[in-house]
């Protein structure tokens, strides 16, 4: 924040200001402004859409009008576009219409950039995927944009990649040899990118286990995880951080490991959240049946399709020698959205590979 104070102040000596444009002051508030609507994570609804709209203006005025180094054109861009696609999130969920021609014009701007990227600068075109797939609803364009951030060792477009060539859902073919690569990228940029790097590790050993060679045993990434993700519970002083139960939970799947079952049992989902209470219903069903026609009773009550699908691959791990069951749980992920079930459908259709 400082960096880009200092530098948009630099900018009053380098050049003359129209008397009715954007204040180098107004560009730095409405910056400040967005940055931390971001970093408190707060919920749409309780952000003022005429405020907002004004300081997604004024970012693309100052756009327009300053003449301003690279980094702090970055700083701006990235601003803008999440400004832009806040507003839009914001008329999706209250069923309004919205108007996507600002913040294409934000996409052009960052195509233009692309070229100089450096590593470590892939955060716009993370932003620039889930504009793309998300509000303009094109998943090619949504690929380029991940593929070319995952390039720049951006942790969040690294595992996108990684799952998508896991599933084949997207735009890109499934390729088991390069999700291993792209999930042994983000797990060597370690707590970094927060929960990223322990989630592809247990993701490594998810693949092992089901017969994709990762060059390295179960166990070894079950310990990565485990130790990647604790290290943020301890520093954040929260159990729910990271899904850190989830690595008990493997371990008892896959290793029939008896203190992590003990320590999963023990476990105190957060429940007065949705994702909390449909944690605790899956925990729940699967210590207590063996029978997916019953553990899928729980399915109404899970929060969204993802979650159910998460549920019913969970369950196929824990029958992964009974063919009956998993062909039963394979129908059922067939019959829910690949986009939430892509990584499911793979997982289960993997574990049935290994009885033929």
């Amino acid at each position: 924040m400082k960096a880009f104070s200092s530098c948009l102040m630099g900018l009053v000596t380098l050049f003359s200001v129209p008397a009715n444009a954007v204040t180098v002051k107004e560009a730095r508030a409405s910056y400040t402004y967005v940055n931390k609507a971001l970093r408190e994570n707060a919920p749409l609804r309780d952000i003022d859409t005429a405020v907002l709209r004004n300081h997604a203006q004024v970012l693309n005025e100052a756009l327009d009008t300053f003449s301003i180094g690279p980094q702090g054109y970055r700083m701006l861009l990235d601003a803008h576009l999440n400004a832009e696609k806040m507003l839009i999130k914001q008329a999706q969920l209250m069923d309004l219409p919205y108007d996507v021609s600002a913040i294409q014009i934000s996409l052009d701007r960052l195509d233009t950039l692309i070229p100089s990227l450096e590593k470590g600068q892939g955060g716009m075109l993370y932003t620039a995927g889930h504009v793309a797939s998300y509000i303009l609803e094109d998943k090619e364009l949504a690929y380029q944009y991940w593929l070319g951030c995952a390039e720049l060792a951006h942790s969040g477009c690294m595992n996108i990649m990684a799952t998508s060539y896991e599933s084949g859902v997207g735009t890109m073919p499934q390729d088991e040899a390069s999700a291993v690569y792209w999930h042994k990228e983000v797990v060597d940029t370690g707590t970094y990118a927060r929960c990223a790097g322990g989630f592809s590790a247990a993701s490594l050993a998810l693949l092992q286990f089901t017969g994709v060679e990762t060059g390295e045993p179960i166990q070894f990434w079950l310990d990565k995880a485990d130790n990647l993700l604790q290290q943020i519970v301890d520093a954040e002083n929260d159990p729910q951080a990271c899904n850190l139960s989830e690595v008990d939970l493997l371990s008892w799947l896959f290793t029939q490991n008896e203190e992590a079952l003990e320590r999963l049992k023990a476990f105190e989902f957060d429940t007065t959240n949705d994702y909390g209470m449909s944690r605790n219903l899956v925990r729940d069903a699967l210590l207590q049946t063996d029978d997916f026609n019953v553990f899928a009773e729980i399915m109404p009550a899970i929060v969204d399709d993802y979650q159910r699908c998460r549920a019913a691959s969970l369950f196929a791990l824990k029958v992964y020698d009974q063919p009956d069951q998993l062909r039963e749980i394979q129908q059922y992920v067939r019959e829910l959205p690949p986009f939430d079930c892509g990584r499911s459908q793979a997982t289960v259709n993997r574990l049935l590979s290994l009885h033929i």
